[in-house]
C-alpha cells in the first residue's frame, strides 16, 4: 500500500481465562497492533500533508488501570501467577505505551496516535468471560448505565481518526462522555 493516512488498531479478546501463547511463543492483544503499525508505517507517513497528518488510533480501554506490569522475569507469566484481567490490563497498559512513543517518535513528521477509551460495550469482545461474570455486569445496575452502544462507543473513535480538532489532543487519552 502506497499511502494510507488512518490506522485503527482494535483487537484482542477481554479476560482470556486460561494462560495461552500462539505457536511462535506469544499472548495475543498488544503485538499485533506493533506489527500492523510496523507493515503500514511506509504508507502511512507517505501520506501525511499539512492539511490532513496521518493518525494511529489505538483503542485502550482503561482496563489498565486494573493491574501494573508484572516483574520483568514473570512477565508472560511463565512463573505462574496469570490473571485473566491483570493479563488484559497489561496488554492495555503496552497500547497506551505504544501509542504515547509512537507520537514521541513520528509526530514531528505529521504522523501521530493516540489512544481512545470507547467506553463499556458488550460485543463479542467479551466471548471468553465466564458467564457468572457476564450476568454479574449485566446484574450491576450502576454499570449498565454507562454501557453504550457499538455506534456511540465507535463515535470517539471514528473523531479521534477524522475530526479537525484533533491536533491538540494526539498525545493523549480519548474517553467518551
Amino acid at each position: 500500500m502506497d499511502k494510507i493516512n488512518i490506522l485503527i488498531n482494535n483487537a484482542g479478546v477481554v479476560a482470556f481465562q486460561h494462560l495461552e501463547f500462539t505457536k511462535d511463543g506469544h499472548e495475543i492483544n498488544h503485538l499485533s497492533h506493533f506489527l500492523f503499525f510496523e507493515l503500514l508505517k511506509p504508507g502511512l507517513l507517505a501520506a501525511t500533508t499539512p492539511e490532513f497528518n496521518s493518525r494511529i488510533v489505538i483503542l485502550s480501554p482503561t482496563a489498565h488501570l486494573l493491574n501494573s506490569f508484572n516483574d520483568s522475569d514473570n512477565y508472560n507469566d511463565q512463573k505462574g501467577g496469570y490473571s485473566s484481567w491483570g493479563a488484559y490490563a497489561q496488554s492495555k497498559t503496552a497500547d497506551l505505551y505504544m501509542a504515547s512513543e509512537l507520537e514521541r517518535r513520528y509526530g514531528p513528521e505529521g504522523l501521530h496516535a493516540t489512544s481512545v477509551h470507547p467506553g463499556g460495550i458488550m460485543t463479542g469482545l467479551s466471548q471468553h468471560l465466564p458467564d457468572s461474570e457476564v450476568e454479574a455486569f449485566k446484574g450491576d445496575g450502576n454499570l449498565m448505565k454507562y454501557l453504550k452502544s457499538p455506534e456511540q462507543g465507535a463515535a470517539t473513535t471514528v473523531w479521534a481518526a477524522v475530526g479537525k480538532g484533533w491536533r491538540a489532543r494526539a498525545a493523549g487519552i480519548w474517553r467518551t462522555a
